[in-house]
């Protein structure tokens, strides 16, 4: 018998009563803000992690003029992490945190991933006027075969058809919203207040979602960093460092990144471009613990706007901020080798 790749939508848990939704299946305007859920630990839309009042997640948007929403979350579906699933009496079986099971009535079992902890992961896709990117960064997010994915898109308020796209698959969006936004960054925070996964991932409009590394995620790390292939004019492959070198460039790309929630920080709106590169040195100051894998995580666009010079100048701001003066000359020299071997390599490539 052919074996089953579980969708994302499997582990859906219903958080409110059937009162609570229109003839649509939503739920109602004015019911939406007040949804209370002693068992999934919701109090007026807001999910507190352990029951802890200072660590909680919106479920939704805070209103605005110009917002638009959809996905699972507004027809009162979310997902939740779990420590052991497994399969017993040909019933496919979940424990969560507060060792409680739960049964899912799937047609047929998925043997590699029972036996063992299924963190809820979450992906975050920013994007604005990304009509022609968008259809396949998402498919490649809810075709991957891991399970428990948290999905969630920000849209700024896109004029072409980018929205149309996105309500097409809404039923496989955990949560999306479209509204005006202060840059990739603003939106990119955005994702981070209503994330409830235990990993978060940005996988931004043009890209494409390749591995999830399990194993890695089961561990105690605050961060797991894997290879990215570039698309640009030849592919290329980056790979991860997390030594001195982040002292004066980025050598973590966010596209490869798992963040540990319990170590996932604000970006910066200081910085319109490179506001991930402060994150990672922030990160490195702080030694947090983090493994380097030689899984492939993501394709990446280099057509997008972090991949243009016309923001620069903003590696040299960043580096004086968070060590010092000496590392911008080291920073310095470094970009003007890097540019000579460029301007060489491509001599060679004419020859």
């Amino acid at each position: 018998m052919k074996q089953k790749i579980i969708t994302t939508n499997d582990f859906l848990h219903s958080i409110t009563d059937e009162c609570f939704l229109n003839e649509y299946g939503c739920i109602k305007k004015e019911k939406k803000y007040h949804i209370n859920n002693k068992y999934f630990n919701i109090e007026q839309s807001n999910f507190y992690y352990d029951n802890c009042k200072e660590k909680k997640k919106s479920l939704f948007r805070a209103k605005s003029s110009t917002l638009k929403d959809g996905g699972l979350r507004t027809k009162g579906l979310m997902k939740i992490s779990y420590k052991n699933i497994f399969i017993e009496n040909d019933k496919f079986k979940a424990v969560d945190y507060n060792d409680r099971q739960y049964v899912f009535n799937l047609q047929e079992k998925s043997i590699q991933y029972a036996g063992g902890s299924l963190p809820l992961v979450t992906i975050i896709t920013v994007i604005f006027n990304g009509e022609k990117e968008i259809a396949d960064t998402i498919k490649s997010i809810i075709k991957h075969p891991y399970p428990n994915i948290e999905y969630i898109i920000i849209d700024g308020n896109s004029k072409d058809k980018t929205l149309n796209i996105i309500e097409k698959y809404s039923d496989h969006i955990d949560y999306w919203i479209s509204e005006n936004d202060n840059g990739i960054y603003d939106a990119m925070n955005k994702g981070i207040d209503l994330a409830t996964g235990e990993w978060i991932i940005f996988i931004n409009a043009g890209d494409q979602l390749l591995t999830i590394p399990q194993e890695s995620l089961l561990k105690q790390y605050d961060l797991v960093a894997g290879k990215v292939i570039l698309n640009g004019t030849k592919e290329t492959i980056f790979t991860p460092q997390f030594n001195w070198m982040l002292k004066i460039h980025n050598t973590l790309h966010h596209q490869g990144i798992f963040y540990n929630r319990k170590i996932m920080q604000y970006y910066s709106l200081e910085y319109k471009v490179f506001s991930d590169f402060d994150l990672n040195q922030k990160l490195f100051k702080q030694k947090i613990a983090i493994k380097l894998i030689d899984d492939k995580i993501a394709k990446h666009n280099l057509t997008g706007i972090s991949n243009s010079s016309q923001f620069f100048s903003e590696n040299y701001i960043i580096v004086k901020k968070n060590f010092s003066y000496i590392y911008i000359i080291i920073t310095f020299i470094y970009y003007k080798y890097k540019g000579l071997l460029n301007v060489l390599s491509n001599f060679n490539y004419h020859l």
